[in-house]
């Protein structure tokens, strides 16, 4: 029944700040890794405000690793966490069934676990426990994601596929999309979404409501491909009785003219695009528009954005978790 009172969560041994010192100490001491990943499931709810599934299975693959090492914590070998990074690489991850098939992991996942590891060592902190200070964490394998990215070579060829489009209003809207997500990394959920009122001139930025409400800054290409789609947005609206609030209405003539844009009805428009690009035999339509956000990543970089405002700018957490 509803009474109206917040729901509050029952408490336990990891509300208390000495109970958790125990619990984990004890923990580590066996490398139990239900309650060490339980605790790391915990601290991440309550510090991050999410769990990363996959981060955890990677966690839990290393305190796996350690046990079937013979390590004892906090008696670890000074290269033990590149060591597991390396088998990750080239043998994949030890309690994955993958593993059965052969082959390693992709620098991605590797970059993924880097940041699990790094994030661990947060959870051991907040547990009251240091990370072992001759144990060496080695650079992060993936930086931010360099290699991920369309090139600006295949960029420009995507930039050009869009002008060949004979249909202006076509052109128009492909353009806007191209540039806001290979210019500053939007989810083409959160661009389905906009709505035209989200757009401020003045101020020079398109805000996000969902899933991270934010104000994006955009930069000149991408004010200029906007504001060109809203001239072509404006003709359509105006053969409408009711037009839709939405930011992106769909281009082609027949029954849903000028409705929302539909996810469907993009991925579509974009799978032509890469295709008349020549960039058809890229792995997976996801990883095309993911690598065109990794575009934006780098150009953020070289606007002078650090770690930080690249993170926010794109709505993640952290900028490894791309």
């Amino acid at each position: 029944m509803e009474t109206g009172e917040p729901l509050l969560l029952p408490e336990s041994a990891w509300d208390d700040p000495e109970a958790r010192r125990r619990k984990v100490g004890e923990a580590l001491a066996a490398l139990d890794r239900e309650v060490l990943i339980e605790g790391f499931r915990r601290y991440l709810a309550e510090t991050r405000g999410r769990v990363d599934e996959h981060k955890v299975f990677l966690v839990e693959n290393f305190l796996f690793w350690l046990k079937r090492e013979g390590r004892r914590w906090p008696d670890l070998k000074a290269g033990d966490a590149r060591a597991f990074l390396d088998e990750l690489k080239g043998r994949g991850a030890p309690l994955s069934p993958s593993r059965l098939r052969g082959g390693g992991r992709s620098d991605a996942t590797v970059a993924r676990a880097h940041s699990g590891i790094k994030h661990f060592q947060g959870f051991l902190e907040w547990a009251g426990h240091v990370w072992p200070a001759h144990v060496d964490l080695p650079p992060r394998p993936l930086p931010f994601g360099v290699h991920e990215a369309l090139t600006e070579d295949e960029y420009a060829r995507l930039l050009a596929a869009v002008e060949e489009e004979p249909q202006a209003r076509h052109r128009d809207l492909m353009r806007a999309i191209v540039r806001l997500v290979g210019e500053r990394g939007f989810r083409l959920a959160e661009l389905i979404q906009a709505r035209v009122e989200d757009y401020e001139v003045k101020k020079g930025v398109l805000r996000v409501r969902y899933p991270r409400p934010r104000e994006v800054p955009l930069n000149v290409e991408a004010v200029e491909a906007l504001e060109r789609w809203l001239e072509t947005r404006e003709a359509i609206a105006s053969l409408l009785p009711h037009p839709p609030a939405r930011l992106f209405l769909r281009t082609s003539r027949g029954p849903g003219y000028g409705r929302p844009l539909e996810i469907n009805f993009l991925r579509d428009r974009l799978r032509r695009l890469f295709a008349r690009a020549g960039l058809e035999r890229e792995a997976g339509y996801q990883k095309r528009v993911h690598r065109l956000r990794w575009r934006a990543v780098r150009k953020l970089f070289s606007e002078g954005y650090d770690k930080v405002e690249v993170a926010r700018i794109l709505g993640q957490e952290n900028i490894e978790d791309l």
